[in-house]
């Protein structure tokens, strides 16, 4: 990925804890500006511990994209309580595109305005075809399936749509569970609510 010797400006639409920042210097890749939208307190919370130089800018449907012509990269993970298999069984959730996770229609707008040089957008397995052919559509490329298997000890299918060259993924991963666990962990982490 080239990059003026400042660095990126990257967007960050729905960023949570901004991962995808962590992802970026981590590759060692020179970020100039880091702009977000994200609306969760506790999201917000945790990146600005984390990474105090990210510009926060709260809802993106308040968002001018004009302001952001000439950004490098738009990175997004939108919403995805209404597309995921997860939600299935509550039709009142899962409503597809039309539901929560129609705030992507606002990442194509963004897309549209700024034509930045690369983008990547992330989202769950949908439940539907259709809305699998229609984030298809938005995007303009089709979604490649990953499973975080292949890197990691946690089984998580997920979507990424992007204009990024992808490398040929790992055929497989040899990390478990037992080897990313923590011990002697003190109790006030642990998880007490029941689960249902």
């Amino acid at each position: 990925m080239g990059q003026n010797n400042k660095g990126l400006r990257v967007l960050s639409l729905c960023g949570g804890i901004e991962t995808g920042l962590l992802a970026l210097k981590q590759l060692g890749i020179q970020v100039a500006e880091y702009h977000t939208y994200e609306i969760l307190p506790e999201a917000i919370a945790v990146s600005k511990y984390h990474f105090p130089e990210v510009i926060h800018h709260g809802d993106l449907y308040e968002a001018n994209w004009e302001d952001y012509i000439g950004f490098d990269l738009v990175i997004m993970g939108t919403c995805c309580q209404s597309l995921s298999r997860a939600r299935v069984e509550d039709r009142g959730v899962n409503n597809g595109l039309k539901g929560k996770s129609g705030i992507v229609y606002e990442a194509e707008k963004a897309l549209k305005t700024i034509k930045p040089k690369w983008f990547m957008a992330e989202n769950v397995v949908p439940s539907k075809d259709e809305d699998l052919k229609e984030l298809n559509r938005i995007f303009g490329c089709e979604g490649i399936l990953i499973n975080s298997n292949l890197f990691s000890a946690q089984d998580r299918e997920r979507y990424y749509w992007t204009n990024i060259p992808i490398a040929p993924l790992p055929e497989q991963c040899d990390i478990v569970f037992a080897d990313v666990m923590e011990h002697g962990v003190d109790e006030k982490y642990f998880y007490k609510k029941p689960f249902q």
